[in-house]
Parts: structure tokens; C-alpha cells; sequence
């Protein structure tokens, strides 16, 4: 049965030489033009210990942790065409005076709604899980989670399925089935400033994987 996949998050993370990406501020975001004057800042800006970040009402977020910087958006309804967070996190990449990344990742948040949660599991245990005894044994097998990785010559792509519940702000829970993808690529180049280049060149190019990410989840997990 043809089910409907809904992308509900995407982002952009940065991994960094550094420990603490210091041009974090909200003042910076604002000064350097990263974001415009009149998003509306949702709570209170946290300042990175373990971690920290600020969120706009549009849905889209800044969280900074351990040598990453994540840009996040969540777009559901939104066209392709809708989406800030890549153009935000080409703003930044442009506005710093110094650079030191490692990598770039793109992470895809995807479902499926189901109406019961067997179906759910159904879908998970009943077409991707291979026959044998840990499917059919005592105790009852319940549920699963299915990892898949695969390599596009230019990134490496792992995909976890699973059942869950999901639940948008002020909606009631949905049975669904997820789709969680993420796309690693490392940056090229000698210099910080190659390396910094070369991350430009791959968030500008996020299209590529996300396309990759949908044809894959539709053609062989929902066709």
C-alpha cells in the first residue's frame, strides 16, 4: 500500500576543529545579516555549556554542542523551495573571519501515517525484517529498528527506520513510520580557508541529498 512521506525536520550541522563555535550571539546573527531584524526569537537565547542555542517562532533553530554547529528548520508544509536553514547556514559559513570544519552532514526527518501502531510495526517487522527465529520466537517479537547505509561515492548516507509515535505542537499523537536520514560529507583542502570553501560548496548543494534521500525512502521502502 502507497503510503505518503512527510518531511517534518531538516538540518544543516557543521562539524568544527574547534571546541565552541564562539559567533553564536544573537547579536551576531543580527549584525552580520545571517538572519533578518523581524524573526521572533522563541524563549530565551542558551548560552553554550554543554550545549546551547536559540529558536525563531518560523521554526527554525541554532544549536551549538561538543565540535558542531546544527542549523535546524522544521518544515512541515513547507515547499522545497520554502526552506531557510541551508541559506542561514551559507549566511554564517560566509560571515566568519576564520574557519576550521571537518565536515558537513545533512540530517532528513521523515514519516509515514499509519492509523494503528501494528501497522506501523507491521511495516517495519513484516517487510524488513528477514525471516528466522528472532521473528518468530518466545518471547513475542514486538517491535524493531532497522539501520541501512549506503554510499553515494560523495557522501554516506544512514537511514534508521522504525515505529514510533509522533506529535506536532498544539496536534494529537500520530502512529507513523520513521524515516531518519543522515548524509555525512567530509571537506576538502590544505588551508582553513579551502576547508571553509569546501563546506560552502557542499551546503550549497544540499538539494542533491535530499532529492537522493526521497527517491530512496519512496522507491524502496514505500513503492
Amino acid at each position: 500500500m502507497k503510503k505518503l512521506l512527510e518531511v517534518h525536520q531538516f538540518s544543516v550541522v557543521l562539524e568544527t576543529g574547534f571546541p565552541w563555535p564562539k559567533e553564536l550571539s544573537l547579536d551576531f546573527f543580527r549584525n552580520a545579516a545571517i538572519v533578518p531584524d523581524d524573526w521572533e526569537v522563541e524563549g530565551e537565547p542558551t548560552p553554550p555549556q554543554s550545549a546551547g542555542g536559540f529558536r525563531f517562532s518560523n521554526g527554525v533553530g541554532f544549536l551549538a554542542r561538543d565540535r558542531e554547529f546544527q542549523f535546524v528548520e522544521q518544515v512541515t508544509g513547507k515547499t522545497l523551495d520554502d526552506f531557510f536553514v541551508a541559506t542561514v547556514a551559507l549566511k554564517y559559513l560566509n560571515a566568519l573571519d576564520r574557519s576550521e570544519f571537518s565536515g558537513v552532514r545533512f540530517e532528513i526527518k521523515g514519516h509515514v501515517e499509519v492509523e494503528k501502531v501494528d501497522e506501523a510495526r507491521s511495516l517495519v517487522i513484516g517487510r524488513l525484517l528477514a525471516d528466522g527465529p528472532w521473528k518468530n520466537s518466545d518471547p513475542k517479537l514486538v517491535d524493531a529498528q532497522m539501520m541501512f547505509a549506503y554510499d553515494f561515492g560523495d557522501s554516506l548516507l544512514a537511514l534508521t527506520i522504525q515505529s514510533t509515535v509522533f506529535r506536532l505542537p498544539q496536534e494529537p499523537e500520530k502512529n507513523v513510520v520513521a524515516f531518519f536520514a543522515t548524509f555525512a560529507h567530509g571537506v576538502t583542502g590544505d588551508s582553513a580557508r579551502e576547508r571553509a570553501e569546501s563546506a560552502i560548496r557542499l551546503v550549497a548543494d544540499w538539494r542533491t541529498d535530499f532529492k537522493r534521500y526521497l527517491d530512496l525512502v519512496n522507491s524502496c521502502f514505500l513503492g
